[in-house]
C-alpha cells in the first residue's frame, strides 16, 4: 500500500506540474497574441519602440524592422527584425542629437543672445574695435563656467557655448563644450568685443584688420 500511495502522489504531482506549465505557456501566448493584435490594429505607422522586447513584438506583428529607441545614439541605430534577429547601423558622422530633450537634426546655428536673456534678437554690427586688452587672469579654472551668460549652439551633439563678448563676456571662456558632468573650456588671452554672428560662425573683431572667427 505504501508503494502504491507514493506512485499515486507522484503521478498527481506530475500532472499538476504539467498542467501549471501548460497554463503558463497558454497565458504567455495569449499576452503575445493580444499585444501583436494591438500593434496590428494601430496600423504599424510608428516603426519604433522604447525597449528591445517591445520592438521585437512590433517587428513580428508589422513584418518590418522596428527601431529600439533605448539603443539610439547620435551615431547608432538598432532595429528589431521580424525574424527575431536584430541589426545595427553606425554612421561616422553624427546626424541627430537629443541635447534639447528630444531627438532632432543637428543644428550648429549659434544663438544671438545668451540663454539667460530669454529672447533671440537680430545680430547687430558691433562698434569699431578698440585696441587689444589683456583678459583678466584671476579666473578660477576649477569652477564650471556660467554658460547661462554665453551664446548657445542650437542643437549640437553635445552642449556648446561661445563668449558673448563685451562687458557680458568678461571672465568667461571663448568657448565651452560639455558632456554629462564633464566640460572643456577654451580661453583667449585678450578681452573679446561683441561678436558678429553669421549662422554657425561667430567672429570677434579684435582690432583694426584683426578678427577671430570660431565655429
Amino acid at each position: 500500500m505504501g508503494v502504491l500511495s507514493l506512485i499515486e502522489r507522484s503521478t498527481v504531482r506530475q500532472r499538476w506540474v504539467a498542467g501549471a506549465v501548460a497554463l503558463a505557456v497558454a497565458v504567455a501566448a495569449v499576452v503575445v497574441v493580444v499585444r501583436i493584435a494591438d500593434y496590428t490594429a494601430a496600423g504599424c505607422s510608428e516603426l519604433r519602440s522604447d525597449t528591445a522586447d517591445e520592438a521585437a513584438i512590433k517587428a513580428e506583428a508589422c513584418g518590418s524592422d522596428v527601431e529600439v529607441m533605448d539603443e539610439r545614439t547620435p551615431w547608432v541605430s538598432v532595429y528589431a527584425q521580424p525574424d527575431g534577429n536584430s541589426r545595427m547601423t553606425m554612421d561616422s558622422v553624427a546626424g541627430r542629437t537629443s541635447v534639447n530633450g528630444e531627438w532632432e537634426d543637428i543644428d550648429l546655428t549659434i544663438a544671438t543672445e545668451p540663454a539667460s536673456a530669454g529672447t533671440t534678437a537680430e545680430p547687430t554690427e558691433p562698434a569699431t574695435a578698440a585696441p587689444l586688452d589683456v583678459a583678466p587672469d584671476d579666473v578660477d579654472e576649477t569652477l564650471a563656467p556660467d554658460t547661462s551668460r554665453m551664446l548657445p549652439v542650437e542643437a549640437p551633439v553635445y552642449p556648446m557655448w561661445f563668449n558673448p563678448g563685451g562687458v557680458a563676456g568678461q571672465g568667461l571662456p571663448l568657448g565651452v563644450v560639455q558632456r554629462d558632468d564633464a566640460w572643456v573650456a577654451l580661453r583667449f588671452p585678450f578681452a573679446l568685443p561683441e561678436p558678429i554672428i553669421d549662422g554657425r560662425f561667430v567672429t570677434y573683431p579684435l582690432t583694426e584688420g584683426v578678427r577671430l572667427s570660431v565655429r
